[in-house]
């Protein structure tokens, strides 16, 4: 039968029994709960194609996603700061040998070392 019979209620009624996650009905299952409630009578695929027609024109049956972003660098000055703090640190570690450390010890000064 033709979809123009089908009244938004009916529409909306398929929807529902389409995306009830508690039972799972077929196009014909659905044509027949129509036609059982609102004494419409539709053929499987007519309920189909209003169900793809209208699935998304009912904003009480989809779900809005909503997304969060969040700022990836919220100083720049305090992050280069702290970018050359760690620098500055790395390259204190990296000074810790010093190849003229022992030009003034004398002999008796390593044995002791030792």
């Amino acid at each position: 039968m033709a979809r123009k019979l089908l009244s938004m209620d009916a529409i909306r009624f398929i929807i529902e029994c389409r995306n009830d996650p508690s039972q799972v009905y077929t196009w014909q299952d659905i044509a027949d709960l129509v036609q059982t409630r609102f004494d419409i009578k539709v053929s499987g695929q007519a309920v189909g194609q209003s169900y793809k027609k209208y699935k998304d024109s009912f904003s009480s049956t989809t779900e809005k996603v909503q997304l969060t972003t969040q700022p990836v660098v919220k100083d720049i000055k305090a992050t280069a700061k702290a970018l050359d703090r760690i620098n500055s640190d790395s390259k204190k570690l990296n000074a810790g040998f010093n190849e003229n450390a022992g030009e003034h010890l004398t002999k008796e000064n390593l044995k002791d070392l030792l």
